[in-house]
């Protein structure tokens, strides 16, 4: 700490100069070790108007995008993505310099008057007499600066690697966290394409035997068949009429699933796009034109007939929970170290 008061000027100059300096050479260093963490993002968000315009038409990479827009836990990952930004800076912020400065001021409208003894000034005056004394100036100035730096502390260095490693993580949480909304959004998109796709069949299977019925009961007339083949066909008809009601029930509960996926109104009336009955999952082209955009899709991760022991190690290597595993193994290493580094001097 360098106190000011009574300094001449040029003393004042120099002192000053030499911390802009030293300031100056560490912020320098600082600045071109921290690394870069602003990041760009030029994802495109796809509004749920946008994606069923006019025709209230939903496509599958549509749902993807409208999923991944909307939903918390992708949000939540973005916002967790940034802490670890922040938490980088922070963990730098530990090694930087600590300078503090102060600075006081007091103006004496009038000086203070103390009495001393008169012999102090006159040795003939006589014992016991005091005369008035002033001390002090009208105007008094204080000041101080103060720089400390850390030159080594074990756990601030295993702390800036480690909030890296924190970072890296996060960003493996995100890409994970965007794998499960991807694949939620195309199970429950496909359970809508099933679910009507059952709806069709029970109504051509109820239609089937309603032909059925009025074919026996002409047969009946004509003498052809008895009354038994008539209750028959009456009975598998009422059979079929309950499960009918609950194909067009599982209908709108996969509906309201997929817009609990896309995070969209319940209310909101909108029809997906696809044919389950015309789709070939081995074939490498849409056989059907309203299938392009599922086949487009089913592409990015083709169908394997064949699990070959190399298929299945990159696709282990590329599941985003095994990666977060990897890095939250590698960070509990690091607040091993960090423990330990504890026990280690500090310089400052």
């Amino acid at each position: 700490t360098y106190s000011l008061n009574g300094m001449r000027n040029y003393d004042i100059t120099r002192c000053c100069r030499f911390i802009l300096m030293f300031m100056v050479v560490v912020l320098l260093g600082t600045v071109f070790t921290i690394p870069a963490t602003a990041q760009d993002s030029d994802s495109t968000v796809v509004t749920m108007d946008e994606a069923v315009g006019n025709e209230k038409v939903l496509q599958l990479t549509e749902a993807i995008q409208v999923a991944l827009a909307n939903n918390s836990d992708i949000k939540r990952s973005l916002l967790s993505l940034k802490v670890a930004d922040e938490e980088v800076t922070k963990a730098w912020s530990s090694v930087l310099p600590d300078v503090s400065g102060s600075a006081t001021y007091t103006r004496n409208l009038e000086i203070p008057v103390n009495f001393v003894p008169a012999q102090f000034f006159d040795p003939s005056a006589p014992a016991g007499e005091l005369v008035p004394l002033q001390f002090g100036t009208d105007n008094n100035w204080q000041g101080g600066i103060a720089v400390e730096q850390t030159l080594f502390r074990g756990e601030a260095f295993v702390g800036i690697s480690s909030s890296k490693l924190f970072k890296a993580a996060q960003a493996e949480n995100l890409r994970a966290t965007t794998q499960q909304i991807v694949t939620q959004a195309r199970l429950a998109y496909y359970s809508v394409l099933v679910a009507e796709e059952q709806l069709r069949l029970q109504e051509a299977t109820v239609e089937r035997l309603e032909k059925n019925l009025v074919e026996n009961e002409a047969r009946l007339k004509a003498g052809l068949v008895d009354q038994y083949a008539v209750l028959q066909v009456e009975v598998q008809l009422s059979n079929q009429r309950p499960q009918l009601t609950q194909a067009r029930y599982a209908v709108e509960q996969a509906y309201r699933d997929l817009r609990v996926v896309l995070g969209v109104p319940l209310d909101l009336a909108f029809s997906v796009q696809g044919d389950l009955n015309s789709f070939d999952i081995q074939s490498q082209q849409a056989m059907n034109e309203i299938n392009q955009n599922l086949k487009q899709v089913d592409n990015m991760t083709p169908y394997q007939f064949e699990q070959s022991r190399q298929v299945v190690d990159l696709a282990t290597d590329l599941r985003g929970d095994i990666r977060v595993l990897e890095k939250q193994n590698a960070l509990k290493n690091r607040e091993i170290k960090a423990i330990k580094s504890r026990f280690l001097p500090t310089l400052t």
